[in-house]
């Protein structure tokens, strides 16, 4: 029985996802991950699916419950940070509240009318982004109970567990 190694398999999502998605985990989740002091805040942000995906593959080939440790950190961090923010629709009902706030606050006394048209263009896009997001965490929430409950993480480690490692104190 061939089980995917648990990172391959978010690889692979994440992958798949629109690119708002894509981008949204390589950042949010990217950010709790990765050692800015070694890395640079700067370059982090300018380059954060470089860093992620470095870090998932770091995390890939390491022992087997080092790479369990990693599926459960990295599927609580995307269910937090990205599906349960971006997946609400109260969340989304914020968004497109306070941006259409800003906007009314600031018609007339902006000092760059693109800042208007930014707002105004971030409550127009927010029903198809909501959609979206809610498709995803759907998506999201499907994948994990195909791939990544804690019965799956168990199952994948106990066939690819090593044995060895396992068995010291």
């Amino acid at each position: 029985m061939k089980i995917p190694n648990p990172l391959e398999a978010v690889q692979a999502w994440i992958t798949h996802q629109p690119d708002e998605v894509k981008s949204t985990i390589h950042f949010m989740v990217g950010l709790r991950v990765i050692d800015c002091d070694k890395v640079g805040d700067v370059d982090f942000v300018l380059a954060p699916k470089e860093h992620f995906d470095r870090w998932m593959q770091e995390k890939i080939e390491l022992r087997v419950d080092d790479v369990v440790s990693a599926s459960l950190h990295v599927r609580e961090l995307i269910q937090f940070f990205v599906i349960d923010h971006f997946g609400s629709r109260k969340q989304w009902e914020n968004i497109t509240d306070f941006n259409a706030s800003m906007a009314d606050e600031f018609r007339g006394y902006a000092p760059d009318a693109t800042m208007v048209e930014n707002l105004d263009g971030i409550v127009r896009s927010a029903p198809f982004r909501q959609k979206l997001w809610e498709r995803t965490a759907t998506d999201w929430n499907s994948f994990v109970a195909d791939n990544l409950t804690n019965g799956h993480l168990l199952l994948w480690k106990t066939i690819n567990g090593d044995t060895e490692a396992d068995a010291l104190p």
